[in-house]
């Protein structure tokens, strides 16, 4: 049975994707929330997520200006299996 989130995740790679197209997934790991690395941020020094909860992702542009935006929190054994779930073949890590 599919949960929501790979119901949907399923239909955006279905009408995203043509048969053989190759997809990367990108996430940030938990264990690095809140450090501040030359450019990006993620997430907030001891803040504990929840799944599925909002995590902010602070971006450096050129000027020294700064851009958030919302990502979300999933445990990193979340995305192995989630393509596969979303009916992807050919997997690798």
């Amino acid at each position: 049975m599919l949960t929501g989130g790979v119901r949907v995740a399923r239909r955006a790679f279905q009408h995203a994707l043509r048969p053989g197209a190759r997809i990367a997934l990108l996430n940030t790991d938990p264990a690095h929330y809140g450090l501040t690395c030359t450019f990006i941020r993620t997430g907030e020094t001891d803040v504990r997520h929840q799944r599925g909860e909002p995590v902010p992702v602070h971006l450096r542009a050129r000027d020294d200006t700064w851009t958030t935006f919302t990502n979300y929190h999933w445990p990193l054994q979340h995305y192995p299996d989630l393509p596969a779930r979303a009916g992807l073949t050919d997997i690798s890590q």
